[in-house]
């Protein structure tokens, strides 16, 4: 059961990085690895806050929620049936952690995610980005952008006027249409956001 928990932690970290957030991932069959060897420094946030997004993914929605502050973020989205999945930056390390019933899991993916950490941070890797204009975020004034997504896709999102993301829309790799926007934002966030539900152990290799 463990194993298995293990690699539904693993595939969940690297589909919410991303952005994907619905549809099923095929397990490959479970070995065990060593502790991961830790990743590069997560990059620091403009500003500390706390967050809460609306994700339509191909018509299944959930919601996900961000703590930044310095060089942590988590990132955590209800499963639906009462169940949480969350993904920790913490300096160097990433965990990926799991309570699909109340039980919490945790393993060390330190160093299999942190290639798509621009991913996590779309307000502060602008490369290649076009102004779409100033766009009203909650009484403030923040901007949107456009840039090219893949080979031929585009992205939109939109940012507050502190950098955080406030909208983002692309089509995934299995061409559904993914849109996430901000309902909630709170510009603080606190020491006890970034604690692991449970001691992390090491992931199962790939």
């Amino acid at each position: 059961m463990d194993k298995a928990l293990a690699l539904l932690a693993l595939a969940f970290a690297i589909a919410l990085l991303m952005g994907c957030t619905s549809g099923q991932t095929e397990n490959p069959p479970p070995q065990v690895s060593q502790p991961q060897a830790a990743g590069p420094e997560f990059p620091r946030v403009p500003v500390e806050y706390a967050a809460t997004y609306e994700v339509n993914e191909g018509g299944a929605k959930v919601t996900k929620r961000v703590w930044a502050s310095g060089n942590r973020m988590r990132m955590e989205i209800a499963d639906g049936s009462g169940g949480l999945f969350g993904l920790f930056f913490l300096g160097s390390r990433a965990y990926s952690c799991a309570a699909p019933s109340g039980n919490a899991s945790c393993f060390d993916v330190s160093g299999r995610v942190s290639v798509k950490l621009a991913e996590a941070l779309p307000c502060q890797n602008l490369s290649g980005a076009s102004d779409a204009g100033p766009v009203d975020i909650g009484g403030t004034q923040g901007k949107c952008y456009t840039l090219p997504y893949g080979v031929f896709a585009m992205r939109k999102i939109c940012c507050t006027d502190r950098g955080v993301l406030a909208y983002d829309e692309y089509n995934t790799t299995s061409g559904k249409s993914h849109v996430e926007y901000l309902t909630d934002i709170a510009y603080s966030a606190k020491d006890s956001d970034f604690l692991l539900p449970a001691e992390p152990r090491a992931a199962p290799a790939e």
